[in-house]
């Protein structure tokens, strides 16, 4: 007979946390971090930085979500630890990798910039977190 303290709970406060931010990120991407638009219709140096870190925030928001529907600790521990190089290649890839716009003062390099690396190296922080906690958790063989 199970008892409760045995049994652990669906939904952990981490997997929440994570899938809000990650889920923030592919919002604030789209909409107000997005990369910059010109008036006449014409597509920015930055299109591609902010299509390849959508993209990257939609699978971490897949990745979070994922967490949500695994109750075993060493498969939610596998996609934490899949976390932390994908936030880290989202907060690598803009301005190294992909190019922005020339000017410091574009919306690219003001707001989608810092505010991408922000949050991915928060989701990365508390992914790794995650992984930790859950290793620890683990029963010793």
């Amino acid at each position: 007979m199970k008892t409760l303290e045995n049994k652990t709970p669906r939904i952990r406060l981490m997997d929440a946390v994570l899938l809000v931010l990650s889920g923030f990120l592919a919002l604030a991407l789209k909409t107000f971090m997005g990369p910059c638009t010109h008036a006449d219709g014409t597509v920015a140096a930055c299109a591609t930085a902010g299509t390849v870190c959508m993209m990257l925030a939609l699978l971490l928001f897949l990745e979070a979500g994922l967490r949500l529907f695994v109750r075993r600790g060493g498969i939610k521990e596998g996609l934490s630890m899949a976390m932390v190089p994908t936030a880290l290649l989202s907060a690598y890839l803009p301005g190294n990798v992909t190019g922005l716009c020339m000017m410091a003062d574009m919306h690219c390099r003001r707001l989608m910039q810092p505010g991408n690396l922000v949050l991915c190296v928060l989701l990365c922080v508390l992914a790794l977190t995650d992984t930790l906690v859950l290793m620890h958790k683990k029963p010793h063989a």
